[in-house]
């Protein structure tokens, strides 16, 4: 999820959104409710998307090919309805600035992916949450976005408790499911944490360039969409391909990249989902909501793969979950 998501100014203040926001106070129930499905939906593609790559036998580069693969495939197919039903022209700075969001998005996927090869799903999880911390500052320096006192107070608040969830978290006794290594380590692998940090900060960043885009027309997030998707995933292939024709690598098999490209496709329908979301519920609430996908992947691997030993490390686990449950509430009063 994208800090910065948030509608297209609609039109002079009404009971029915606030220009900022796209608050749902006065809407009826059913757009409420369509609001809250969607951004729990995305919620659920962007914990589910990461998993796979426990599951998958291929490396770092292969893979991040194999889901780059499908990204821009469906990229280009949201691209051709676009063009079938007239909207697919962008003009020259809109589509530079939606590429830009598709390089900064390969090098945090890039990233996150090394981070769950070197600390596992959980830990990264945790360390990506940090995007909240770096999408709050992008958005004070780079957007023109003003926080009050009040809102100051709880986006620093905030931020501590998603460090110290991190800092919780990651300090956790690793179980036998750690990738590699890391089983037998008895401190956290640092790479696997700045990979983890860069991730962070990709992912908090990524959709800044682009908000002109979204703001410029009623489809604009979905052309935005598209070309992120082609750009994004065209630039996931490059490094799978140099290595290829450096004999480094074996060619991608159909067997091997379903994994790769489900991931894809989960990560493009929570993107595609969590847009609309914000529309129709607000920033203060569609992204919180879509942050408890923070809650699937650490889940997933305590229970699933046993990267933490939960026995010797319950009340680090649970104190981290609930700093990461109170951070967002915090940032969605900020937000909101």
């Amino acid at each position: 999820m994208h800090p910065f998501a948030r509608a297209p100014a609609a039109g002079p203040l009404s009971p029915a959104g606030n220009r900022r926001t796209g608050s749902p106070q006065g809407r009826p129930p059913a757009i409420v409710a369509l609001g809250f499905l969607l951004s729990i939906g995305s919620a659920g593609c962007f914990g589910l998307y990461v998993l796979p790559r426990r599951r998958s036998p291929l490396d770092a580069w292969a893979y991040t090919a194999a889901m780059g693969g499908a990204v821009a495939a469906l990229g280009a197919l949201l691209w051709c309805g676009l063009a079938i039903t007239g909207h697919g022209r962008m003009g020259p700075g809109a589509l530079s600035r939606c590429t830009l969001s598709g390089a900064v998005w390969f090098v945090a996927n890039t990233a996150y992916t090394g981070a769950i090869d070197r600390i596992g799903v959980a830990r990264a999880s945790a360390m990506k949450n940090l995007t909240a911390l770096f999408g709050t500052v992008f958005g004070l320096l780079l957007t023109g976005e003003r926080l009050g006192p009040a809102q100051g107070a709880e986006a620093l608040a905030g931020s501590a408790l998603i460090v110290a969830a991190a800092l919780l978290i990651g300090g956790a006794r690793g179980g036998a499911g750690m990738p590699g290594a890391q089983a037998r380590a008895r401190r956290l692998d640092p790479l696997g944490v700045v990979l983890g940090l860069v991730a962070a900060a990709g992912i908090g960043y990524y959709l800044v360039p682009a908000i002109p885009v979204l703001h410029a027309s009623r489809l604009g997030w979905l052309q935005y969409q598209a070309v992120l998707g082609v750009s994004g995933g065209l630039l996931s292939l490059l490094p799978h391909a140099v290595r290829r024709l450096r004999g480094r690598a074996a060619p991608l098999a159909a067997a091997q990249d379903r994994l790769p490209a489900a991931a894809g496709g989960l990560w493009f329908l929570g993107s595609l989902l969590v847009t609309p979301g914000t529309t129709l519920l607000g920033l203060a609430i569609a992204w919180p909501l879509s942050q408890l996908s923070f809650y699937l992947t650490l889940g997933f691997g305590v229970a699933v793969f046993h990267e933490i030993d939960l026995a010797r490390s319950r009340p680090s686990v649970w104190i981290g979950g609930a700093c990461t449950l109170a951070a967002l509430a915090l940032f969605g009063l900020a937000r909101g």
